[in-house]
């Protein structure tokens, strides 16, 4: 699938570029215009070619538990990275008062926010979180698994500002399948624009048809209660 996404991209690439060709020759233009036009399509071409070679050689990644996933949004600053340091699992969260029993297991999962920058605060844009199982079948964050771990507290939302050489810690919860089976995390940031950018950035990990980098999800301890 990830193939023929690129191969359409290439054609309408392509095809725009000679469309544009014949436009700019019908209407008369300069004599210099034709080999402008040329050399547009060529360099969509080329370029097309390029992202498409970089994402089908491209292969997928799970980082241990513990390591961190550098964050490269659209303008490729990488300072912001991302860790699951622990993984615990639990059938009931919170409180007899604020109670939520999983439909599976609800999956706590402990997430580092570290920045290497040397002067600049940064924050995550609008973090998204996201299990992966060997299915490829994909689970969001759990609201009611959050508000129960939470209690009477906030949860630190992953999108606070993190000052230059600094990190926190925060808790995310998604509720999975009790037969669940190799649940990884992907994890991306950035507004819809810079979305929407990097899907046409050259070896970009969210490239279109790019191979995902995921954090491995261990579960380390079982909690029963």
């Amino acid at each position: 699938m990830a193939i023929l996404i690129l191969l359409a991209m290439l054609l309408v690439t392509v095809g725009g570029s000679l469309l544009t060709l014949r436009w700019l020759v019908g209407a008369r233009r300069p004599p210099g215009m034709p080999v402008v036009a040329v050399a547009i399509a060529c360099w969509g071409a080329a370029y097309a070619i390029l992202l498409a070679n970089a994402s089908i050689s491209s292969t997928e990644r799970t980082l241990a538990l513990g390591d961190t996933y550098r964050l490269c949004g659209a303008y490729l600053d990488c300072h912001l990275g991302v860790a699951v340091r622990d993984v615990r699992r639990a059938r009931v969260l919170g409180t007899p008062a604020r109670q939520a029993t999983a439909g599976g297991w609800f999956w706590v999962v402990t997430v580092q926010v570290n920045s290497d920058a040397r002067r600049a605060t940064l924050a995550l844009v609008e973090p998204e979180l996201t299990v992966v199982d060997a299915r490829g079948r994909a689970y969001r964050r759990s609201a009611a698994g959050e508000r129960a771990l939470a209690g009477d507290s906030v949860l630190p939302p992953l999108s606070q500002p993190v000052d230059a050489g600094a990190a926190f810690t925060s808790r995310v919860v998604f509720d999975l399948p009790a037969d669940v089976s190799r649940p990884r995390l992907l994890v991306r940031q950035g507004s819809r624009q810079e979305r929407a950018a990097e899907l046409v950035l050259i070896g970009h990990d969210h490239s279109l048809g790019h191979a995902h980098t995921y954090l491995a999800m261990d579960a380390e301890r079982l909690v029963r209660r």
